[in-house]
């Protein structure tokens, strides 16, 4: 692992989406496929873009491979590299 991913214990990120809801997993060799889509995220009345996150699992740990904001057909990566203290933050508040 570079000094620039952001990296988080897999069970620690486990255990904290499970205090939250609105949001798909979907797990699959080595990698973790997390969404917060607009139909399952409770905003009635407020127009919710779609976060569409990848880790990378390695080990007891998981890496943010990339992490994109969807609204409609029009998707917006966010450069890793760009936001690195806010999605490390982000990362680490949801795994506490």
């Amino acid at each position: 692992m570079t000094a620039k991913e952001i990296v988080v214990p897999y069970a620690r990120l486990k255990e904290g989406l499970e205090r939250i809801r609105g949001y798909s997993l979907q797990e699959r060799e080595g990698r973790m496929d997390l969404a917060f889509e607009p139909h399952l995220v409770e905003a009635p009345g407020q127009p919710v873009p779609c976060l569409r996150i990848v880790f990378r699992k390695t080990g007891d740990r998981v890496a943010l491979e990339k992490f994109s904001v969807c609204n409609g057909d029009e998707e917006t990566p966010v450069d890793l590299e760009a936001a690195h203290d806010a999605l490390q933050a982000w990362v680490d508040w949801m795994s506490s």
